[in-house]
């Protein structure tokens, strides 16, 4: 696997959390414009987050945070992309 394994927080196995939240109107006004083929408020949607627990804090800024940040934020988009295309393959 690409992600060294000298960064366990970003390791495949490390801790993560996934939260589904209802997109209420007060949070579909936050997202107005970004999916202008879908209306957030008519029909129900959710958003899911997803995020990965790391080692170094994410406000102190130091050479070992911004890396890994970097991979980090890598393993959330494979993990993310591989959910999508789940769901895109249901018709969901």
């Amino acid at each position: 696997h690409k992600f060294p394994l000298s960064t366990p927080a970003c390791h495949p196995l490390g801790m993560c959390e996934v939260k589904v939240h209802p997109v209420t109107r007060r949070l579909a006004r936050n997202f107005d414009g970004l999916f202008p083929e879908q209306d957030l408020q008519k029909e129900p949607h959710v958003v899911v987050t997803l995020a990965v627990k790391t080692k170094y804090r994410q406000s102190a800024m130091s050479a070992e945070m911004q890396e890994e940040r970097q991979l980090c934020f890598e393993l959330i988009v494979e993990k993310m992309k591989a959910f999508k295309a789940h769901f895109d393959a249901a018709e969901r």
